[in-house]
């Protein structure tokens, strides 16, 4: 296995001091040294698992031999991330003596593989120093050096279990601000996107130093696209700025209320994709484009109704259709969108006159005939579209028949197909080529999604409840043996203890979301019946992930948290409210004093 690493830093030299007026401090040799490194492999992946590495120490960067090396075994990595303490195996030779002032370099050799380069250059030595009597007041802040002493390194001083904590009166070592491996909810994205659409809260685990960590986890707000998903959270789907736009069609005559709008990736049931109806009340109202006729019926001006039938700002104008024809009269339509009483006129090969006498030339495919009764000519219908007869009421067609139009995806191994128009309307895509679930491995974009092979975390399930570790995550496209898509087990060496468990009352967080037996019975006679396992009944004191009213009766039993009122343990809101003087308000726990 090839690998390669990555120096996030190397602590070698850590001082504390203290200062003694007329007495001696004395600081032991440092005999180790502390090294983290980043492992990943030859495809920049981070490596987990356990390794041998052997680190050596080389005064040239390269070849030579080496004056110290130690072999650490079973070195833990998590997500790539290792950390060593040189010095504390069995080193060779077991005892070093170097000069100060020659530069070292540190080699690292991860299983059988060859030593890695470039070696790291060191850049400090361990060393200790000697204070013999400080006279009073000989150092203040101004001799000391920024830095110098940080909060990092005073927090070394702390107890085990302690945590150093900044407090009024100054820094102080204390319990920590939460308990380790609880975790809570949390979500930054706008607080009226929460549980709305895709979007959904994340966790924050507490670490086993007490304090908590990033938000993982949560899905955020993200700009709409056309994939049947609210991706941007505002309750609605697919409303994608770059979707189509449909206006209500209200009266059901094809033709849409302009004031009345929506952007939506499929058309929504009542509306069309136009615009152009100025009075979506009345069937027989809306606005003529001038469009070639096969793709567009013009609106019909009707004489005296008092509408304005085609939109175009006038009402019953004097090119309007008559309310009815005469005995010479025929109502036709010519195939060039006029619609009117056709008059007698002499025929004219290939042309027809319409109401207003206009001789109007006939469209391709179309001939002048003479009406049955032998008293007007017009263009005969028998090659417009067949839902034109009637005229009027009639919708628009999609499209003319023998039209095609390309359909479908040419992103990765999608291909486009053909739909084609029958009786004015698209038919299936066929012949195309669709997504389908991404194959791992096979260098195909199979989901068409612009991505080969892209790569999923899973998660290792120890306990095979269908819930991983978040602290176990591998990335790769195919789901490994033992692994799952989700990190949101507490314990994964336990089956019965998941988020979707019930919460019993055993003094265990069942359902792993921070709280232990909540919702567990009181007794208010003090006397342990069934069930009851509170502190009234005689069950086990409060410890420190005591859960809201859980019952108690003094302060005391519930030991970080506060007895409130009628017997149920709460957490502090008050420094006041603390025996301490001091309440966390982060975990709402009442600091050790």
């Amino acid at each position: 296995m090839k690998n390669k690493s990555h120096l996030i830093y190397l602590s070698l030299l850590v001082l504390v001091f203290s200062l003694f007026v007329g007495g001696v401090a004395e600081a032991t040799v440092p005999q180790t040294i502390n090294y983290q490194g980043f492992l990943t492999n030859t495809a920049g992946q981070p490596v987990n698992g356990p390794v041998t590495i052997v680190f050596s120490l080389y005064d040239m960067d390269s070849g030579g031999t080496a004056l110290w090396s130690e072999t650490h075994q079973n070195v833990d990595l998590i997500k790539g991330v290792y950390s060593v303490i040189l010095g504390n195996g069995n080193p060779t030779p077991v005892v070093i003596n170097l000069p100060f002032d020659v530069q070292y370099y540190l080699g690292v050799k991860v299983g059988t593989d060859q030593e890695m380069t470039p070696r790291q250059v060191l850049t400090a030595v361990p060393y200790a120093f000697r204070a013999l009597t400080v006279p009073a007041a000989s150092i203040t802040s101004e001799q000391i050096a920024p830095g110098s002493i940080t909060v990092e390194k005073l927090a070394d001083m702390c107890a085990v279990g302690e945590v150093l904590k900044k407090t009024a009166s100054g820094w102080v070592c204390g319990a920590p601000p939460c308990i380790p491996n609880v975790f809570v909810n949390c979500y930054s994205g706008p607080a009226n996107t929460l549980n709305i659409g895709s979007c959904k809260s994340g966790i924050r685990r507490c670490s086993a130093q007490g304090s908590f960590g990033l938000c993982e986890g949560e899905i955020l707000p993200v700009s709409e696209v056309c994939d049947g998903l609210d991706n941007d959270c505002d309750g609605i789907v697919d409303n994608a700025l770059n979707a189509p736009a449909w206006s209500r069609d209200n009266d059901g005559d094809g033709f849409g209320n302009p004031n009345d709008t929506i952007v939506s990736c499929t058309q929504p049931a009542g509306y069309v994709a136009n615009s152009r109806d100025c009075n979506d009340t009345l069937t027989s109202v809306f606005q003529t484009t001038g469009m070639d006729p096969i793709r567009m019926v013009g609106g019909i001006e009707i004489c005296g109704d008092g509408f304005d039938n085609n939109c175009n700002g006038q009402t019953d104008e004097v090119s309007c259709l008559a309310a009815a024809c005469n005995a010479m009269e025929i109502v036709s339509f010519n195939c060039n969108g006029n619609l009117g009483c056709l008059q007698y006129l002499p025929p004219v090969s290939g042309a027809c006159s319409n109401a207003l006498g206009t001789v109007r030339t006939c469209l391709e495919g179309s001939h002048c005939m003479e009406q049955t009764g032998g008293i007007a000519y017009y263009c005969a219908i028998q090659h417009c579209r067949p839902q034109w007869e009637a005229a009027f009421g009639a919708f628009p067609p999609a499209c003319t028949d023998g039209e095609t139009l390309a359909c479908g995806s040419t992103v990765g191994e999608c291909r486009q197909g053909t739909q084609s128009c029958a009786g004015g309307q698209w038919g299936a895509c066929t012949g195309s080529i669709d997504p389908v679930a991404e194959i791992c491995g096979d260098g195909k974009d199979n989901n068409c999604n612009g991505v080969i092979d892209e790569p999923g975390a899973w998660y290792f399930d120890g306990d095979g409840d269908g819930f991983g570790d978040f602290s176990q995550e591998l990335s790769q496209c195919e789901q490994p043996v033992g692994y799952v898509d989700n990190q949101f087990d507490c314990v994964d060496t336990d089956a019965s203890i998941h988020p979707d468990a019930l919460e019993v009352c055993d003094a265990i967080d069942n359902n792993c979301d921070g709280y232990t037996d909540e919702g567990c019975p009181s007794c208010s006679d003090l006397i342990k019946n069934g069930d009851e396992t509170d502190i009234d009944c005689g069950g086990p004191m409060c410890g420190p992930s005591c859960v809201p009213n859980q019952s108690c009766i003094i302060d005391s039993d519930c030991i970080t948290w506060l007895c409130g009122a009628a017997g149920k343990c709460t957490g502090c809101l008050l420094d006041s409210q603390c025996a301490s003087g001091v309440c966390n308000q982060l975990s709402g726990f009442c600091n050790p004093n």
